[in-house]
């Protein structure tokens, strides 16, 4: 399929597929919530990752075939450990979709926040065209808030943000090895020899 092609029926593929989902979900008296965000493959082609609060009964441990490139360049066929849903599948096949999908347990809200704000601020979406009207990130209205809480964290998105956290900083300077020695190895880092 062109990128021509799937640009221009995508939109209305991923909102019948998350239509479905959600009726679904609400048929077995589940909730629904979902944040989506639209990137381009390598290719091109637009494709989409979806955090949602619902999911199949019928998720298994399974197997799923991807590609690999070897260290001499090849391309081949490799079968791997991923989760794996009839119901997810077939939904993705009659909308439009295709066959390909992943499927990972949310383990929890720090990294179901990573998760989409990687795909937010990746490099190549700044660089990317979108047809008029697409929505590249998408996401239920009535998506749960979480409880207001005291942090210390904030984002690192200007100069003057690296600068705060640069104040804020934790610096040691020594010139005793045995000092080096023992930050290093709380550090984390294993056999460092200290010149």
């Amino acid at each position: 399929m062109s990128r021509e092609q799937a640009e221009l029926s995508y939109g209305k593929w991923t909102n019948t597929l998350l239509t479905r989902w959600r009726t679904y979900a609400s048929r077995k008296g589940q909730e629904w919530y979902y944040v989506q965000v639209t990137e381009r493959q390598t290719r091109g082609h637009p494709h989409s990752h979806i955090l949602t609060t619902w999911k199949p009964p019928d998720i298994v441990e399974g197997l799923r075939s991807r590609y690999v490139v070897d260290n001499s360049g090849v391309k081949r066929k490799e079968a791997g450990k991923a989760l794996r849903s009839k119901y997810i599948e077939q939904s993705c096949i009659s909308v439009g979709l295709g066959d390909q999908y992943d499927i990972s347990r949310v383990a929890s809200v720090e990294g179901a926040s990573r998760y989409v704000a990687k795909y937010l601020f990746k490099p190549t979406i700044f660089n990317t065209k979108w047809p008029s009207g697409w929505k590249r990130v998408r996401y239920s209205n009535s998506f749960p808030k979480r409880e207001d809480r005291e942090t210390v964290a904030f984002v690192l998105m200007t100069r003057e943000d690296w600068w705060k956290l640069a104040r804020l900083a934790t610096v040691i300077t020594t010139d005793s090895d045995t000092t080096k020695s023992i930050v290093y190895n709380a550090l984390g880092y294993q056999d460092i020899t200290i010149k």
